[in-house]
């Protein structure tokens, strides 16, 4: 309100040396600016308090080296970067939400970058590396998780979606039937990697949905893990040489 009443008192003082047609111009501009900015400021605020809400910590920067971690999707594009990184205890799991950027694989470091929107906890085992995801993302990506590909044994998910593990006795054990049948009815923008301690979610960020939703379907993975991986991979005894919730040893 104290801009605007600025603007009108600038505006009266310019009629007297400027044509009126050319201070209302300025005026509707310097209004319309305003509004922009006021409304962005609100988006903003509104954004940060529905992660607030959440019991989330929100990052710009990655504090926690997450591009270190042993993770396939790393390092299959150049130049990855952590950007907007969410994090905190989310319905009793520590979650870390964030998207994860490349260099186009063909257009260069001059073209806008391939955006993922991930997210990663702890999985309570201790697990072979695996990589279940969507024959599409292999193009997206323009390269393969360096790991033998294998067949879950369900027709549906195998058309659509590629599982690689060096472990094919563990791929079945965790793609049973009702993973694979769930798999297949999120669709085809979403991927999953297991590898010792750590569960990642990740999908094209233009259609991952907001915080809570790609938070949930995450869940709904590590819901829909076996028992009999869990009991089969399990966490150890104490002291141990297993990676901890995260990765490090």
């Amino acid at each position: 309100m104290i801009a605007v009443l600025a603007a009108v008192i600038v505006a009266a003082l310019l009629l007297k040396v400027l044509p009126p047609i050319v201070v209302l111009v300025a005026f509707v501009g310097g209004v319309a600016y305003m509004n922009h900015v006021l409304k962005t400021s609100a988006k903003a605020e509104a954004r940060g308090d529905a992660v607030a809400v959440l019991g989330l910590r929100r990052e710009d920067q990655d504090p926690f080296g997450l591009l270190g971690y042993p993770l396939a999707l790393f390092s299959r594009g150049r130049d990855p970067r952590i950007e907007d990184l969410v994090w905190g205890a989310w319905r009793g799991l520590e979650v870390r939400r964030f998207d994860l950027s490349f260099e186009h694989p063909l257009a260069g470091a001059e073209a806008e970058r391939p955006r993922f929107a991930c997210a990663l906890a702890p999985l309570d085992a201790d697990v072979p590396h695996l990589v279940v995801e969507p024959l599409t993302f292999v193009v997206r990506l323009a390269s393969e998780a360096p790991m033998a590909q294998v067949s879950t044994g369900s027709e549906r998910l195998d058309r659509a979606f590629v599982v690689r593990c060096d472990e094919p006795g563990f791929a079945g054990d965790l793609v049973d039937e009702a993973m694979a049948a769930w798999l297949a009815d999120l669709g085809e923008d979403r991927g999953f990697e297991v590898t010792g301690s750590l569960a990642l979610l990740y999908g094209p960020a233009a259609s991952a949905g907001d915080v809570v939703t790609v938070l949930e379907v995450l869940q709904g993975f590590l819901e829909r893990v076996p028992e009999g991986v869990r009991s089969s991979h399990g966490a150890g005894s104490p002291g141990s040489d297993r990676p901890n919730d995260w990765g490090e040893r």
